[in-house]
């Protein structure tokens, strides 16, 4: 049992919704430019509902213990061995209002091509799914421009192995787990976003004989660890600290539109000078400290974690184009959050955040 508080206080916490509440799908349109999570939003545009993978309920746990209310119903998902006692200092991301507001796991419905929420207690079957319920950033900007930044490894080994294999079967359990995110994410543009079941088998990949024992969950987050590795390598994370995930944004004289796969084929030179170009700007010089201040804030939360290891988090800015002294920066994305009890003394992220003070105050990395 985790020791959690939960909380009572607010109606946002309430266990059930009186009338279900509809919802719709994000896209391009939306602003969504990357990853491959189902996110919804009500009509209202006041939460947004990120749905939790049957492989992976650990970011719906770190919000949990972050905010100290008890998650119902994850002891059946996988939430790689995370507690309460994990982390250090958590509560300081809620207190420097770091990390998006989060109000509880609740359960939505699909009913044909519609999204509802129903509520934390809905009874459980085929067609109701557990969903993380946050603020919705962008609620309050009239014409918002986005600036998402992937932030380097803390604490991992990419190299996640139970036994040894050559670099040409690896390859081909990389390519079977993007072909499965593929297959996610024209399910979820097609709203047919759990039509696919995952089918993972250690015997017909051909792994050898310490793999076979891996359940298709596990096997699923060994190919990941090593996919993160490949793109780390072919993108400017490993150089730099972090890649651009996303732009879209409009300056007096150029236009950014970047998505992810996009982004993914910038080079150093080339993402030092996007980022140089949008924070050189001189309306920005209150944002640029305020920018400053975060990234030093979060550096200092995370050297104080060396039990756990993050990979793919991502830094969200967003601005209101239109009023540019209004903004918002977050830290977001957790599914990718391990207890590791042995220190790699291995921080790409803590490089990252370096290196992006260091492009915000001289127009160079550290």
């Amino acid at each position: 049992m985790l020791d959690l508080m939960e909380h009572t206080s607010d109606d946002a916490f309430d266990d059930n919704v009186e009338v279900p509440v509809p919802l719709e799908t994000l896209g391009i349109d939306q602003l969504k430019l990357s990853g491959t999570s189902l996110i919804l939003r009500d009509f209202d545009k006041k939460y947004i509902y990120k749905v939790i993978k049957l492989h992976s309920a650990t970011e719906a746990l770190f919000y949990s213990i972050a905010y100290r209310i008890y998650p119902p119903n994850v002891d059946d998902l996988r939430v790689n061995n995370i507690n309460s006692t994990t982390f250090n200092n958590l509560s300081y991301l809620v207190e420097q209002e770091m990390i998006p507001q989060f109000y509880g796991i609740t359960t939505i419905s699909r009913n044909d091509y519609s999204w509802y929420e129903l509520g934390k207690n809905a009874t459980k079957n085929d067609n109701i799914y557990r969903a993380i319920k946050l603020e919705n950033l962008l609620r309050d900007f009239d014409n918002p421009g986005i600036i998402d930044i992937k932030l380097g490894s803390h604490n991992f080994n990419y190299n996640t192995n139970y036994g040894e294999i050559d670099d040409h079967l690896k390859l081909k359990c990389i390519d079977t787990y993007r072909e499965m995110k593929h297959k996610y994410r024209d399910s979820v543009s097609n709203n047919r976003p759990f039509d696919y079941q995952l089918d993972l088998n250690a015997s017909e990949l051909g792994l050898p004989e310490s793999y076979k024992s891996l359940d298709a969950n596990t096997l699923q987050s060994v190919f990941k660890s090593w996919r993160q590795k490949q793109v780390a390598l072919e993108t400017t994370e490993q150089e730099l600290g972090f890649r651009i995930s996303s732009i879209y944004f409009e300056l007096p004289n150029k236009k950014y539109l970047i998505t992810s796969t996009q982004a993914k084929q910038l080079n150093k030179s080339e993402t030092v000078n996007i980022l140089k170009h949008i924070f050189n700007q001189n309306q920005y010089e209150m944002f640029n400290t305020k920018f400053i201040d975060f990234l030093n804030r979060l550096k200092s939360w995370i050297l104080l974690q060396t039990s756990i290891s993050i990979v793919a988090s991502s830094i969200l800015i967003i601005f209101d184009q239109n009023d540019l002294q209004h903004y918002k920066i977050k830290w977001i994305d957790f599914t990718h959050i391990n207890h590791n009890s042995m220190n790699e003394d291995n921080s790409n992220m803590i490089k990252g955040i370096n290196n992006l003070i260091g492009i915000v105050e001289n127009g160079e990395p550290w």
